[in-house]
């Protein structure tokens, strides 16, 4: 408990309890400089992006689905190519199908 208090003292009693250099005071304004300028561009990026643009994928399986497989492909390629492409991989050891089979 004392050592604390020592401690709390000195720190209180030196004019720069945590002395700075300029290279951590240069390091300290380039991080907040960049920080400011990815904040800037993050929010002057437009909301929708390239890939939200493509148009829907219609599925034309060459393989047995059900009717809720059939579904739940179709809502899912309905989000893109990507978005299927993604649930393809997914759940290829699952289901078997390839990409190919599907378009």
């Amino acid at each position: 408990m004392r050592d604390s208090v020592r401690t709390l003292a000195r720190l209180r009693s030196h004019p720069h309890p945590l002395p700075r250099s300029r290279r951590t005071i240069g390091t300290s304004l380039a991080l907040a400089g960049a920080f400011v300028l990815a904040l800037a561009l993050g929010l002057a990026s437009p909301a929708v992006r390239a890939e939200d643009m493509l148009p829907p994928v219609r599925l034309n399986p060459s393989i047995t689905l059900s009717a809720a497989q059939r579904e739940r492909l179709q809502t899912i390629a309905d989000q893109g190519i990507d978005a299927l492409r993604r649930h393809v991989w997914r759940t290829r050891m699952i289901y078997g199908w390839r990409l190919a089979d599907l378009i």
